[in-house]
């Protein structure tokens, strides 16, 4: 489902979701079609944390994606040819970098790069849990650097407050960390995580490990290859799950004193209605 790149402002978008679940793949498959066959084309650079990228197949075609020198960020970006391209934490004799090495590569990237969409993979194996803060800072002024960032992370409660609060979509895909832990960070936003959640996990068990949807913030909205019964169905999970929030709908009274929903049923129907049109997105 290829974001776009069409008439709008720069976004961030975070992919999350455990390793070896489609999250490189996803993001590769959208920097393709956004280079090579989108009306609005635009280039693509990967921070490749690994070096693991010089080839990748998508759709059964292998892609041959070249690496960039250190110094050439900057030139890359004002390059008037769109393809996608990517950038090593390493060394010229291949040695890795250490952390802050890798640290200062990264926000050289971020600075530098202009006119396109930067790809940040999995950086766990660089700093561990978390982004650096420094890179953090950069990372959510994205409108202010002509350059839409699409960055990877294990679950979401490994999203800084900061970055959370500046990210347009969330791309989530199946974590081993239960939305539930990260409540506190989501506050008034938890419940569409959890109907996303309920609908990944759903997916997930049943054979589908690739699946995952997308998280809208701003619209409050929920998109993907899924189908309305699909959406009904996490939600009536979701609901089940937190019976307390069913209880004011059976409270509720007529204008003649008798009860509006008689059934739980009924008050279930009812919630799983206004659940769906607050956060159906398709």
């Amino acid at each position: 489902m290829p974001i776009g790149t069409g008439k709008r402002g720069r976004i961030l978008i975070i992919g999350t979701g455990m390793q070896e679940i489609g999250k490189s793949y996803l993001t590769l498959e959208d920097a393709m079609y956004q280079a090579y066959t989108a009306q609005y084309r635009q280039k693509s650079l990967l921070f490749d944390s690994n070096g693991e990228y010089a080839e990748y197949e998508i759709g059964g075609v292998n892609y041959k994606i070249n690496k960039i020198g250190h110094n050439d960020i900057i030139a890359y970006g004002n390059h008037p040819g769109k393809e996608v391209k990517r950038i090593e934490p390493f060394h010229k004799d291949g040695a890795p970098m250490d952390e802050d090495q890798a640290e200062a590569l990264l926000l050289k990237v971020i600075k530098d790069f202009r006119g396109g969409h930067l790809i940040i993979e999995d950086t766990s194996t660089l700093f561990g849990d978390f982004i650096p803060e420094a890179v953090a800072k950069l990372i959510v002024n994205v409108r202010h650097r002509n350059c839409d960032i699409t960055m990877h992370l294990q679950s979401v409660g490994r999203i800084l407050p900061k970055m959370l609060q500046n990210a347009k979509v969330i791309r989530y895909h199946y974590q081993l960390d239960a939305i539930d832990r990260s409540r506190a960070k989501l506050s008034d936003e938890i419940e569409i995580y959890q109907v996303a959640e309920k609908m990944v996990n759903t997916q997930f068990i049943g054979g589908n490990p690739y699946f995952c949807v997308y998280i809208f913030r701003v619209f409050k909205k929920i998109k993907g290859r899924f189908t309305p019964r699909m959406m009904a169905e996490a939600i009536q999970e979701y609901l089940s799950e937190n019976p307390v929030i069913l209880r004011p709908l059976l409270l509720k009274t007529t204008t003649g004193g008798g009860k509006l929903y008689t059934t739980h049923e009924e008050a279930l129907a009812a919630k799983t209605k206004e659940l769906f049109a607050k956060y159906w997105g398709n």
